[in-house]
């Protein structure tokens, strides 16, 4: 699939948790996930990609 710009860290996804109604972000490298975006996070394009796809 094309990659959408989620300002997320290389390896880093938005996932959706449906206990929660919320979502999350996922490194399938690492099997590491979290609430709060990565350190790395270029937080003015993930409000982006989360007010189009979210």
């Amino acid at each position: 699939g094309s990659m959408v710009n989620t300002g997320l860290p290389a390896g880093w996804e938005v996932r959706h948790s449906n206990s929660k109604n919320l979502p999350y972000y996922f490194n399938p490298a690492t099997r590491e996930s979290r609430w709060e975006p990565p350190a790395d996070t270029d937080m003015e394009t993930l409000k982006m990609y989360m007010a189009t796809y979210h």
